[in-house]
């Protein structure tokens, strides 16, 4: 123990918030903090409401509005390659040696433009969007010094939209 002024002082540091003295160590505490009381909030009637007539209320208002439902279209197409395939340089595949769903021959695909997406899986695994093209007579798979096995299957997913306005 120190004396300094008089006073005893110990080591102890004290853990009371008052700015009285501290019994225990002499040591002035922390000031402790006066709580403020919690503000009223403002009622709700002060605040502004919707006007009822921007709301429709009856089954008629709602009668006028049109309903919009967004149909998908999908539709798969499937390849299986006989020989392995190098992707040395673009490799174009025809759409006549795809199998749709039901297992027929496809003759074309279909041509969404904006309503519309591909997806290209090579053994089951997605591809970039930049690594193929689509057009309606092929499939474009740029080059990538890869090797695509025989028996590999390579999927194209057709996903279209259809939106019907009653």
């Amino acid at each position: 123990m120190a004396i300094a002024g008089g006073r005893r002082r110990s080591g102890i540091k004290c853990s009371c918030r008052t700015k009285r003295l501290c019994r225990r160590s002499s040591k002035r505490g922390r000031a402790k903090k006066k709580r403020r009381p919690l503000r009223k909030r403002k009622s709700l009637s002060r605040r502004r409401a919707v006007p009822p007539a921007a709301v429709p209320t009856s089954g008629a208002d709602q009668s006028r509005l049109p309903t919009v439902s967004v149909r998908p279209i999908v539709q798969r197409y499937f390849y299986l390659p006989a020989d392995d395939i190098p992707l040395t340089e673009e490799l174009v595949i025809p759409a006549t040696r795809f199998v749709d769903d039901r297992g027929e021959p496809a003759e074309s695909f279909p041509d969404h433009r904006q309503e519309g997406y591909f997806n290209l899986y090579v053994n089951g695994l997605l591809q970039e969007g930049q690594l193929f093209r689509v057009d309606s007579r092929s499939v474009s798979v740029a080059s990538t010094g890869q090797k695509i096995l025989a028996g590999t299957p390579i999927i194209l997913e057709s996903v279209g939209f259809i939106a019907k306005v009653s």
